[in-house]
């Protein structure tokens, strides 16, 4: 997925991304008879008719604000519950990295899952996944600035939201919560978390002259690329006998880099 898109759907004209139900049912059936899973999978994600959802005492939520889904978060859902189905050496890196077998042609993966659905997944992608990814990368310049001992760490999700946003963090979770009605706290649940992400790039996108945002994209997007590639091979490596080093080094290592 390249290139910002020219315009974030709304939660009004996502009101026609609900599917026609069934989708566990039918993944189930489809994955029994031995149907191949990634196609399988498309189909039910193009099914699909809730915005969020519990199971097993987790809860799941797909839909930002009407407008950004979270289609991965949709793959764990549906693997929480048909998980010996899956084949686990090529699931893990959709899970873990966002990398369907064969790739992601993005052509064949709108017309699976349905235009009206794959306008909400580029908001995702660009409006958390993209942003976090940002965020990653100037947190870790912000970093490198900082001479250990003599900066509060603290101060860097601070310093990181001013070079960003223009404003410290503190501030952007205060006009964040008076917006959206989110509850205070020093604490945040993770789905209060991305919807946070989500604003920012709203505000990002608002508040900074379009040079700057598609700098920003550009630099969001590249981070992101190094992530996945990180991540990937941290997953092959897994799979390679030990050689003679420490246990630790070997521990498998992963990063999240799309949910």
């Amino acid at each position: 997925m390249s290139g910002l898109p020219e315009t974030i759907v709304t939660a009004d004209e996502a009101l026609v991304w609900a599917g026609e139900g069934q989708a566990i049912e039918r993944l189930r059936a489809a994955l029994e008879r031995g149907e191949p899973w990634w196609p399988a999978l498309l189909a039910a994600i193009r099914r699909w008719d809730r915005v969020e959802d519990e199971y097993d005492g987790r809860r799941y939520l797909f839909l930002i604000d009407g407008e950004a889904f979270d289609w991965l978060a949709l793959v764990e859902r549906f693997v929480a519950e048909l998980g010996p189905l899956f084949p686990l050496d090529e699931l893990e890196p959709l899970l873990f990295c966002g990398a369907p077998p064969g790739g992601l042609d993005e052509a064949t993966f709108q017309n699976a899952i349905g235009p009206a659905k794959y306008r909400t997944v580029l908001n995702y992608h660009y409006g958390v996944v993209v942003e976090e990814a940002l965020w990653r990368s100037v947190e870790e310049e912000v970093a490198k600035g900082y001479i250990t001992g003599l900066t509060p760490h603290r101060r860097l999700p601070e310093e990181t939201a001013e070079r960003i946003y223009g404003l410290p963090l503190s501030e952007l979770l205060a006009r964040f919560r008076e917006e959206t009605a989110v509850s205070g706290g020093e604490r945040m649940s993770y789905l209060d978390w991305k919807r946070f992400t989500y604003w920012r790039f709203k505000y990002r996108l608002r508040q900074t002259h379009r040079v700057k945002v598609a700098a920003d994209t550009k630099r969001g997007l590249d981070t992101l690329e190094r992530l996945r590639a990180e991540a990937l091979s941290g997953l092959r490596a897994e799979d390679e006998p030990p050689r003679d080093a420490d246990p630790i080094e070997l521990a498998p290592w992963r990063f999240r880099v799309v949910r």
